[in-house]
């Protein structure tokens, strides 16, 4: 098991990987100021595997989001600029998991609506307004059984498709690395 150190390592080599540099700051400034509980806590058993239960486990399951994330991109043929919203958002997406503050004892269930605020704490440093469309991306990534109710569409082709890429080139093990 990596320690908290080479966790945030590799968060931060992720976001190394935005392109637009106003975004990849932004990105930067937000990990500065998330809760230490983004850091530390466990995610929720039950619906995590086993091993983000333990300490770093928001962590660890934020850099897993994140590479599973660039696959579909690649697999998508995504513009740069989608990429880039789609790791900015894979980044941030749990960074409020215990409260913008880290003041919740258990996972808050709307956290996904609570990294906005999070950004408003940092807007009196920076203008987030122009990441508005990363927020919207975080702000329905909890489905359709949430506010806002979201319903990814994905055709049984694509489906099948993001399947075969998945298996293909990612083993959980090792952070993924684009082909070129």
């Amino acid at each position: 098991m990596k320690n908290k150190k080479q966790l945030i390592e590799e968060l931060e080599a992720r976001a190394q990987g935005i392109q637009d540099p106003s975004l990849r700051e932004f990105v930067q400034r937000m990990l500065e100021i998330a809760p230490d509980a983004f850091y530390n806590l466990p995610t929720t058993k039950g619906v995590h595997p086993k091993d983000e239960h333990g300490k770093h486990g928001v962590l660890l399951h934020t850099i897993r989001v994140v590479d599973l994330a660039l696959i579909i991109a690649d697999a998508a043929d995504m513009s740069v600029e989608d990429r880039d919203n789609l790791t900015a958002a894979a980044i941030l997406h749990d960074t409020c998991y215990y409260g913008p503050l880290g003041e919740s004892p258990t996972p808050m269930i709307e956290h996904h609506l609570l990294v906005r605020k999070m950004a408003e704490l940092l807007g009196k440093f920076l203008d987030y307004s122009p990441f508005e469309r990363v927020f919207e991306i975080i702000e329905t990534h909890m489905g359709r059984r949430f506010e806002p109710p979201f319903t990814p569409t994905v055709s049984l082709k694509g489906a099948l498709h993001l399947a075969d890429c998945i298996c293909s080139v990612w083993s959980g093990k090792a952070p993924y690395q684009r082909r070129r």
